[in-house]
């Protein structure tokens, strides 16, 4: 059986949305390490999978308000959590909308597409 990487990252007020009533997500990369494969080549094709639109093959993306991700066969594995690297035998993650309140002035756009 393939054991799997996984990396996930918030993504708040990107394609979810900004401001009052947003939804913020995860965006979540889930890499399968295959036999043989270095993880560096698996960094390499999520990456290319990312920037060029391909796709690549054993990455998964997807987008969800809560994740809970537990190792079952190591005692523990390294997760990126938005480019922070952390070791643990499990991780559980969920977006808290409007918990960081920013000051901002009388000039600001939630969302200067729409303006």
């Amino acid at each position: 059986m393939a054991s799997t990487t996984a990396a996930g990252a918030l993504a708040p007020g990107r394609a979810a949305g900004v401001g009052r009533g947003a939804n913020p997500w995860f965006d979540v990369t889930v890499v399968e390490e295959r036999p043989g494969s270095s993880l560096a080549d698996l960094a390499r094709s999520a990456m290319l999978e990312r920037v060029l639109g391909t796709d690549a093959e054993g990455v998964t993306r997807f987008r969800t308000p809560a994740l809970s991700v537990s190792v079952v066969e190591d005692a523990s594995a390294t997760f990126s959590l938005d480019g922070e690297l952390r070791t643990a035998s499990a991780v559980h993650l969920r977006t808290d909308p409007g918990t960081v309140r920013l000051p901002v002035g009388p000039t600001y756009r939630p969302d200067p597409a729409t303006d």
